[in-house]
């Protein structure tokens, strides 16, 4: 169903959203959405499900076109910039490198100067989400 939601924004669907369309289904991202395609057309509708999903897919290679763009640029923050912030290596650096990672496909991060800082950011908020309470 992921596919047939995302064809629902057409247009308005993300960067983001399409970021973790193409993390969580990888080499079948577009498999999915010639299935999900199928579906829609085959599906009695008004035929603005089956334009979503072409709007989707486009939209999709686009990103990827960007994406790759992107990466041909490494990454703009590693682990050792974790360390170097004091933080101990443990499961979490995961958690924010991915975030980071995902930032920088989005664009919403351009440089390591500016990834330096929402870096910090990106730490207290998984930090803090990960503190037990005190009650």
């Amino acid at each position: 169903m992921y596919p047939h939601l995302l064809a629902r924004e057409g247009e308005r669907v993300t960067d983001r959203a399409l970021f973790r369309y193409l993390r969580k289904t990888g080499e079948l991202a577009f498999p999915l959405i010639l299935f999900a395609y199928a579906d829609a057309f085959a599906s009695p509708s008004d035929g603005r499900g089956v334009l979503g999903h072409v709007t989707f897919a486009r939209k999709l290679a686009q990103f990827i076109e960007k994406k790759r763009e992107r990466a041909a640029k490494k990454r703009l923050v590693t682990g050792d910039d974790l360390i170097a912030l004091g933080l101990k290596p443990g499961p979490i650096f995961k958690v924010i490198l991915e975030e980071m990672e995902e930032l920088q496909a989005i664009g919403q991060v351009t440089d390591r100067q500016e990834a330096l800082q929402v870096l910090r950011d990106v730490m207290k908020k998984h930090l803090n989400s990960r503190a037990p309470s005190g009650s």
